[in-house]
C-alpha cells in the first residue's frame, strides 16, 4: 500500500505576519503614455526585488509602493526567467536597510499549510489561507497548487510557511469549479537570483529596452 504524503503545520504569528508584510510591495506598471497597465505584488529576498515576469511584460515604467508608504522606481530588469514566471527588479534609491524574507524549499507534500501575502488594491495588504495542492504541470513548468485563493492584484505575492520563509510566488488563479490556484517554487527564485549579478541565458526579449 502507497499512503500519500500529508503534513498540516502551524500559522505565522503575528509578529511573523507584520515582518513579512514590510518586505512586500504594490507594483503598478505603466504604459508608454504614462498610464496604467498592470498592478500586481512583490517582496524583498537578499535585497532584491521578486515578482512575476507577466506583471512587467511589456511595461515601459514600474512603480512599487512599500508597507509604510514610500514610492520607488523600478529602473532595470536585473533577471527574468519567462517560462516560470519570475523577475528580478532593480529599485532606483532604495534604502539599503530594506526587510528581506528568506526562502525555503518545498517539502512537496500535500495539506502543508501556507499564507499569502499580497496587495490587492495597491494600498491594503491582505492575507489568504490554505495548504498546498501537490504539484502541477503547466506548459512545461512545475507550480505548486494552492487552496489559497491569488486575488486581482496578487500576482507576485509570497507564499509563506508558519516561519515566514518563502515556499513560492504566486502566479496564477483559474477561475473554474475547482478555484484553482498555483505558485512558482522557491526554488526558481533561488536559481534566479544569482543571475541578476551574473548575467545568465535568459528570456528577456519581450521586455522594453528601458528598463532592461
Amino acid at each position: 500500500m502507497v499512503l500519500a504524503s500529508f503534513a498540516i503545520s502551524a500559522q505565522p504569528s503575528a509578529e511573523t505576519l507584520k515582518r513579512v508584510k514590510q518586505a512586500v510591495v504594490s507594483i503598478t506598471t505603466y504604459d508608454v503614455a504614462n498610464k496604467p497597465l498592470l498592478t500586481g505584488t512583490g517582496f524583498f529576498v537578499s535585497g532584491r526585488l521578486i515578482t512575476n515576469f507577466h506583471v512587467v511584460k511589456g511595461a515601459q515604467g514600474i512603480s512599487i509602493r512599500t508597507y509604510d508608504g514610500r514610492i520607488y522606481s523600478a529602473t532595470k530588469i536585473s533577471a527574468a526567467n519567462e517560462k516560470n514566471d519570475l523577475v528580478v527588479l532593480q529599485v532606483s534609491d532604495l534604502v539599503t536597510n530594506v526587510t528581506s524574507l528568506s526562502a525555503a524549499f518545498h517539502s512537496k507534500a500535500e495539506g502543508e499549510m501556507i499564507t499569502v501575502v499580497g496587495v490587492s488594491d495597491q494600498r491594503s495588504w491582505k492575507l489568504a489561507t490554505g495548504v498546498t495542492t501537490g504539484t502541477w504541470f503547466l506548459n512545461g513548468a512545475a507550480y505548486i497548487g494552492l487552496t489559497a485563493q491569488i486575488r486581482r492584484g496578487n500576482s507576485g505575492s509570497p507564499v509563506i510557511n508558519d516561519l515566514g520563509e518563502v515556499v513560492a510566488i504566486a502566479t496564477l488563479h483559474v477561475a473554474s469549479a475547482d478555484d484553482l490556484n498555483f505558485a512558482v517554487p522557491a526554488q526558481v527564485m533561488a536559481a534566479l537570483l544569482p543571475c541578476a549579478t551574473d548575467p545568465c541565458t535568459l528570456s528577456t526579449s519581450l521586455l522594453p529596452a528601458n528598463v532592461r
